[in-house]
């Protein structure tokens, strides 16, 4: 979050959310990227993969907290064996999270 693992912003800041999502060799295909800003755990915002082929990709979004408090925003990266895009089955799913403090 703002090229940092915690933020502390003023309600309706804007903030700018990053992920550089690693592949092991030969492990599948990265097929998802959903982030979590409430913490709800819904992940409702999804960042458009450009390049699944590759090993390394990197995501950027951002959010606007409207609300004064302590989040951890949560960004989830998944990928399939097959690289099947239309299944949620059989996935395997990574997390990230980050502190905002909104005052």
């Amino acid at each position: 979050v703002n090229g940092s693992a915690r933020a502390d912003v003023a309600v309706g800041e804007t903030l700018k959310f990053s992920a550089v999502i690693e592949m092991p060799p030969d492990t599948g295909t990265l097929v998802a990227v959903d982030w979590d800003f409430e913490g709800d755990g819904d992940f409702p915002v999804s960042s458009p993969l450009s390049n699944t082929a590759s090993e390394r990709t990197e995501v950027e979004t951002s959010y606007t907290f409207r609300t004064p408090g302590t989040y951890f925003p949560a960004v989830r990266a998944s990928s399939h064996r097959d690289g099947k895009t239309d299944t949620p089955y059989a996935r395997i799913t990574n997390l990230g999270r980050v502190r905002v403090v909104v005052q």
